[in-house]
């Protein structure tokens, strides 16, 4: 699989770019999944306090962050590695197994593609079906898997929203096993499932797992960038040896070990989302055209092939009326036929279905 490495790099959230374009900067961004709560108090608070922090080296290795986010997910800081966002640690892991063969489910995150291009990898593909609704094809993916040395599977799937369960997770890492694939499973949109089917059970019986788990979007720190990579030690210790020991900068530590403390914050926003998720897929489901899948984190993702409108022409009009939606043409296979947009709270979610109606009943 061939595909435009431009196209692959635009992600959504790029809010320079349009400010730049369009000449204005009071737009609601829903193309970039993000807590809508923002930062939690405490964890604006501490940044404030230790800004002059900055004047010193960040803790080598992030230890002490990694050992408040292991406990945060009960599990052993000896399997956890944190890095500058998922993102790197994606780019770390292929440049530490060098793979020659990278199996990557599609339509999924571009940044698997891209990593496994820039060690040369040949990247194999497993479609996913639009008649299907992109639903997992386990058979399909254990199938295309043999011979690849890595497989990446996003739980849930960005940007579709599917979930893999953990019985056809475990039927993947067994027959991985056996043929020496890794599997590298990023469930940075794990905090916003409710029941997440994860994968962390699977690691004390596994050497072939790793798992991505990001606190930028739930946690909303997108501009300090924190995420961590979690497997067996060995493995975590080849990754350390590969990696900057401080990459994770130290306000980005300070934030993460505070906001994992934030028991009312995090319950809050998993209320929030619970409840606007259910609102906004059933507007949704009310606009002609539309055809929103079930949402199971804090996006929704909508088919738009019945409006008339491309996702780029759609994205345009409602950046008119000041609503930035994810256009989601730049995910291979998906063409011009859907977007994405994030779970706000009800003022925000209420502008959106009002601009989508504008647009498209005219």
């Amino acid at each position: 699989m061939q595909s435009d490495s431009n196209k692959l790099r635009q992600h959504g959230g790029n809010l320079k770019a349009i400010y730049k374009k369009y000449g204005r900067r009071d737009y609601l961004d829903f193309s970039a999944n993000i807590n809508p709560l923002g930062l939690a108090p405490a964890v604006e608070q501490a940044l404030h306090e230790s800004i002059k922090e900055v004047i010193h080296y960040p803790e080598p290795d992030a230890a002490t962050f990694n050992q408040a986010v292991a406990g945060y997910l009960g599990m052993d800081p000896q399997y956890f590695i944190s890095g500058n966002g998922a993102a790197e640690l994606i780019y770390l892991l292929v440049r530490t197994i060098n793979p020659q063969k990278v199996i990557i489910p599609v339509p999924t995150f571009s940044e698997y593609e891209l990593a496994a291009a820039s060690v040369g990898a040949q990247v194999i593909p497993v479609f996913l079906r639009a008649e299907d609704r992109f639903a997992w094809n386990v058979d399909a993916i254990i199938e295309t898997m043999a011979g690849g040395d890595l497989l990446f599977l996003c739980n849930p799937n960005n940007p579709v929203g599917n979930l893999i369960g953990q019985e056809a997770m475990l039927s993947i890492l067994k027959a991985a096993e056996e043929q020496g694939t890794l599997v590298v499973v990023d469930e940075s949109f794990r905090d916003f499932v409710d029941d997440m089917p994860t994968a962390l059970p699977f690691l004390q019986d596994f050497q072939n797992l790793v798992i991505l788990y990001s606190l930028t979007k739930f946690f909303a720190l997108p501009g300090l960038r924190l995420g961590c990579a979690i497997s067996q030690p060995p493995l975590i210790g080849n990754l350390k040896a590969m990696k900057d020991c401080w990459s994770v900068n130290t306000l980005a530590q300070i934030a993460g070990c505070t906001a994992i403390k934030e028991t009312e914050y995090i319950s809050n926003t998993k209320e929030i989302i619970a409840i606007e998720r259910e609102y906004l897929y059933g507007q949704l489901q009310g606009i002609a055209g539309l055809d929103p899948y079930i949402p199971g984190a804090n996006y929704i993702f909508l088919d738009i092939s019945r409006t008339g409108f491309s996702s780029g022409l759609l994205r345009e009009r409602l950046i008119a009326k000041g609503i930035i939606v994810r256009d989601c043409a730049t995910y291979p296979t998906l063409e011009d036929k859907y977007i994405r947009v994030a779970v706000k709270q009800r003022p925000e979610n209420i502008k959106l279905i009002d601009a989508l109606q504008e647009v498209l009943e005219g």
